[in-house]
Parts: structure tokens; sequence; C-alpha cells
């Protein structure tokens, strides 16, 4: 059962943006940013008891609320929140790889939640730079995901990030996002999957 739209009120993201970038920064469900802001203000209240070796750094992240919100996120606990994420990455890599004609580069085994995926083109960009394309895919597709390059490469990479807002109907779209900036390309018809 696909849930993310449920889910997805717990995260303050723009409803009308496809979010498929959680993996770098960003992304706190609601229930952390609040407890983030009281670990803030206990902090502002009394800087040096709070800080006092005693507490650790645990609370200041607000690692156990986060792990306790996720965990019922999904049957199965905290476990079953990272193998949906999981499930979810490698149909949605399978899925691009379909649309976009483009090979898998790694196996299956070694996904987590993200996948990195190569840029079906030609065109290249100046090694390590920032790539036009990302903003071209915010701006007129709304898909928020980061396009990049390896410091000594000149090919673009997609980075896809699954969890639980995210939905199979986004990653479509990126793939046809992607299609439509470079005109000839089509989608590839077969289903080859590798499952190693």
């Amino acid at each position: 059962m696909n849930d993310s739209h449920r889910l997805r009120k717990h995260w303050q993201l723009d409803p009308s943006i496809a979010f498929l970038n959680h993996g770098s920064f960003g992304a706190c469900p609601t229930i952390v940013l609040e407890a983030q802001r009281e670990f803030q203000n206990a902090l502002e209240k009394e800087p040096i008891r709070f800080l006092a070796p005693e507490r650790g750094l645990e609370p200041i992240l607000a690692v156990p609320t986060a792990i306790d919100f996720l965990s019922r996120l999904r049957p199965g606990g905290f476990e079953g929140y990272m193998a949906s994420n999981h499930a979810l990455a490698i149909e949605a890599r399978q899925l691009l790889i379909n649309i976009l004609g483009i090979d898998a580069l790694a196996l299956v085994s070694m996904i987590g939640s993200l996948v990195t995926l190569p840029v079906p083109n030609d065109s290249t960009v100046v090694a390590g730079s920032y790539d036009p394309l990302q903003p071209r895919l915010f701006d007129y597709h709304e898909i928020e995901v980061p396009v990049f390059s390896a410091p000594e490469s000149t090919k673009r990479w997609i980075r896809i990030s699954c969890q639980a807002y995210t939905d199979l109907d986004q990653y479509r779209h990126l793939g046809e996002a992607l299609l439509s900036e470079f005109g000839d390309q089509e989608p590839r018809d077969d289903k080859c999957f590798v499952n190693i």
C-alpha cells in the first residue's frame, strides 16, 4: 500500500515539489524539528548545565525522537522503515533504468535507500562544477534532486534518495523530465533487471 502522501504531512516540504534529495541535507520530520527546538531552548536557558559531559551529544541531535518517530511509520519498526525505503530504491532505480535506457552500474546488494545513476546524454559539464541541469529540473519540473560530476570526470550523475514521503510516480516524473531535457531520448522497452 502506497501511503507516501499521507506520511508527507509529517515533513515541512512543499507538496508541489518532488523532493528526491533526502540523503544529503534537509527534510527533518516536524516532530524532530520540535525536539531540536526544545533542546535549543534548554541550551539557551542554561548553557553550562546543558553542555555538561554526562549529558552526551545524543539529546542535542534529537536522535531518540527521530528513531522513535521513524519506527512508527511502517510495520516492523525501524527495520521495517529501512526495508521499505530500500524496496522503493530498488523499484525506483529499475523504473529509471527502463525509462532512460541506461545500464545498472551497481549490484542490488550494494544499494540502501540512495541510488546514483548516470545522466543519459552526450552533453558534458566542466569537471566538479555546478551542473545547470539541477536548477532546470527544479524550476521547470519541480524536482529537487542532485545532479553532479566527479572531480576528475565530465560524466553527469543524479542521486535519488528514497524516503517515506516519496513514491514511484515522483521517480517516473524525474525520468520523463530528464527525457524532455534531452529531447531525442526514447524510453527503453526491455525490462532487464540485474539482481545479483
